[in-house]
């Protein structure tokens, strides 16, 4: 069985990048674990594909998913026509759960990003030889644009998705061809680079205490699962993690409490805690 495999991490400290813990998970599998290693296994009720922190404080709500909340889509590849939405709660300590808080009743996406107060997938939008495309959700996850990045895919495989806030960009992953993308609403796409080994299943996320442009990749070449982050001029992956007999990934980086805190944004701790 094919593995899918998601993670979120969270800064320890602001301005290390390698200082982070992380929840990930595997399948229905759920991991706790810090930059170096993992600490914690839980089953989980359901398969989770991408997942996303609402940090930005300004930004994208849902009625039950505030600031600081960890949200995931499920694996559509397991059938279906439908895509849920759930909340994770207790996603870096105790036992993470799951709870349905929507449905995207459209084409389905590989992965979340918060930007400007708005929330964003990316999707393929035929399989291989067609293009990248990023779509608008509303609060209810109906689809209200639809962008495409001109981005061509290599392969049919889930593509990533991050949103820099100090560019006012995205990035973007083909994986079948092991690139990594630039792209503005409005604008062309632009090359980053073309990573060192061969990768399928992938996630990204910027850190927005940090900039760090965080990803978990799948590892052709040993079907392992790696979490690391991105070089955003050479597009190189740089792994810190490694979960052996994994494939399949998405990842996501998030603000610390302790940062939220000296922001005066201390909701984050509040929705680590919602049951």
């Amino acid at each position: 069985m094919k593995k899918v495999l998601s993670i979120v991490v969270i800064s320890a400290v602001a301005g290390s990048a390698l200082a982070v813990d992380f929840f990930g998970t595997a399948d229905d599998t759920g991991y706790q674990g810090n930059s170096s290693s993992l600490s914690a296994t839980h089953l989980l009720s359901a398969e989770i594909r991408g997942l996303e922190t609402l940090w930005s404080s300004g930004g994208f709500a849902h009625a039950s998913a505030g600031f600081g909340s960890v949200i995931g889509v499920d694996d559509f590849t397991s059938g279906g026509t439908s895509q849920a939405v759930y909340r994770v709660d207790n996603a870096f300590s105790g036992v993470p759960s799951l709870v349905q808080i929507a449905t995207i009743n459209s084409r389905p996406v590989s992965d979340l990003t918060v930007g400007n107060g708005k929330i964003y997938g990316v999707r393929n939008v035929g399989g291989s030889g067609s293009n990248l495309e990023v779509v608008e959700f509303d609060t209810s996850f109906n689809v209200t644009n639809t962008y495409d990045t001109g981005i061509a895919i290599a392969a049919v495989a889930a593509g990533g998705l991050a949103y820099d806030a100090s560019s006012n960009s995205f990035y973007l992953t083909d994986p079948g061809a092991d690139k990594l993308w630039n792209w503005s609403i409005g604008g062309s796409a632009t090359l980053v680079g073309v990573n060192g080994f061969d990768f399928d299943n992938n996630d990204l996320a910027i850190d927005p205490n940090t900039g760090t442009l965080y990803g978990a990749i799948e590892n052709v070449s040993d079907n392992s699962w790696e979490f690391g982050y991105w070089n955003k001029n050479s597009g190189q992956f740089t792994t810190l993690v490694v979960v052996d007999d994994s494939s399949g990934s998405v990842g996501l980086a998030i603000p610390s409490p302790a940062t939220l805190a000296m922001l005066g944004l201390g909701g984050l701790v509040a929705g680590r805690r919602r049951r």
